[in-house]
């Protein structure tokens, strides 16, 4: 897919600075317009959006808690459909919670701004499937809602980015009186999951369950000098070539990325799923590959399932997976596993995190420039479920490209 071509040597010397915008720890902005005057501005920039509450318990909540939280998700993708953050004081009623989601879409909208692609949204709509409303014997109403989203990025409005099954929690505290507010707000998202620790029982879910992930806090700081840095990387390995592998039999790419979209937001009753145990991103991607014709690698290092207790760890971990391409020889997968970014094709994958690898994902499509020169991925994943949704628009920068080449 062709977007419009971009001044590399510019978007480098303004890397740093782009980060750096809004770089004061979320401190609201100085207000330079009347309060007429901003509102009206804010009304010509309104990206087209919509947001629908759905699903089996969507009639147990009030009017007031529905409004709440499709104020909440409104002011999320106004704010990332812009790549410039709305205020969101007011939906809250602990200023910690404000403080953290001011930071989280600050950063995320500075990422999003340093990439070589457009990352704005020229239109959305999400779906709140509603599972669970939960008075509390403080007062307190603990929502639960799976996030189903289609959106259109400017870099590749004819793709139906989507968004699957995400898992949006909300502890509303007030009354349809007084007003209601949002308590506290999780999501299984990576840009959340620096700031917060989930805890199962927060989030409503049965004992003995929990998110796909417990990492501890970090400071906006810490996450913004990383993006910078692995974003720098990333830019600086622009116009570099692949290393050249052989191997006996083809990869069928067509067949991998098929695969990937059809199972993106779904999990295949014909393999195991992890989504409990640290995520299910390996597991498919090890299945789409599987799918382009790679056969399990029985042999060396080895890559395969044949049950939950006949595995290699490569099959679904991320990090040993990547070990597993970076030393197999013979038999097996032919890849490169730190490949130069921009070489990627359909069919090969990206390892990423903030400071180490903690998810993966596959490549649906690649996003160039008028002069062909490749900008950015479409990917497809697992834990969360997404679905042509931008590579560059991730919270997770430290990104390495693995081709994959075939098998002997």
């Amino acid at each position: 897919m062709k977007i419009p071509k971009i001044n590399y040597r510019i978007a480098v010397l303004l890397l740093a600075l782009t980060l750096l915008v809004l770089g004061g720890c979320g401190a609201a902005p100085e207000q330079t317009m009347t309060p007429t005057a901003e509102t009206e501005t804010q009304e010509e920039a309104k990206i087209p959006g919509s947001v629908t509450v759905t699903g089996e318990a969507a009639a147990e909540l009030t009017e007031g808690q529905q409004a709440v939280i499709v104020a909440f998700m409104e002011r999320y993708y106004q704010s990332m459909g812009r790549l410039e953050v709305l205020d969101c004081g007011d939906l809250f009623s602990e200023e910690e919670q404000v403080t953290m989601h001011r930071d989280v879409w600050t950063l995320l909208c500075e990422i999003r701004r340093a990439s070589l692609s457009d990352l704005t949204l020229l239109d959305y709509a999400v779906t709140l499937n509603c599972t669970a409303v939960e008075p509390q014997e403080d007062g307190t109403v603990r929502v639960r809602t799976e996030e189903d989203t289609v959106m259109h990025f400017a870099a590749s409005p004819a793709a139906d980015s989507k968004i699957l099954g995400m898992f949006q929690g909300f502890t509303l505290v007030g009354s349809e009186e007084t007003g209601w507010k949002i308590q506290r707000h999780t999501a299984w998202d990576s840009a959340y999951y620096p700031f917060m620790r989930f805890v199962a029982r927060d989030n409503g879910l049965s004992e003995g369950t929990k998110p796909p992930i417990e990492v501890g806090y970090s400071t906006v700081e810490e996450q913004r000098a990383l993006a910078e840095e692995n974003l720098a990387a990333r830019l600086a390995q622009q116009g570099q070539q692949a290393e050249p592998m052989t191997a006996r039999n083809v990869y069928d790419r067509e067949a991998a990325v098929a695969y990937a979209r059809r199972w993106a937001g779904e999990r295949n009753s014909e393999w195991p799923e992890y989504d409990r145990y640290g995520g299910n991103c390996m597991n498919f991607v090890s299945q789409a590959i599987h799918a382009g014709g790679v056969p399990m690698d029985t042999t060396g290092s080895a890559w395969y399932w044949f049950g939950n207790g006949n595995r290699t760890a490569s099959w679904s971990g991320v990090n040993y997976f990547v070990s597993y391409v970076q030393v197999n020889t013979g038999g097996g997968l032919v890849g490169d596993a730190a490949a130069p970014y921009y070489t990627g094709e359909p069919g090969d994958v990206i390892a990423m995190g903030n400071d180490h690898f903690r998810h993966i994902v596959m490549i649906s499509e690649a996003l160039t420039d008028e002069s062909g020169n490749t900008v950015d991925y479409l990917i497809c994943s697992n834990t969360g479920d997404l679905c042509d949704f931008p590579a560059g628009a991730y919270f997770y920068t430290y990104q390495q490209l693995i081709k994959i080449y075939g098998w002997n």
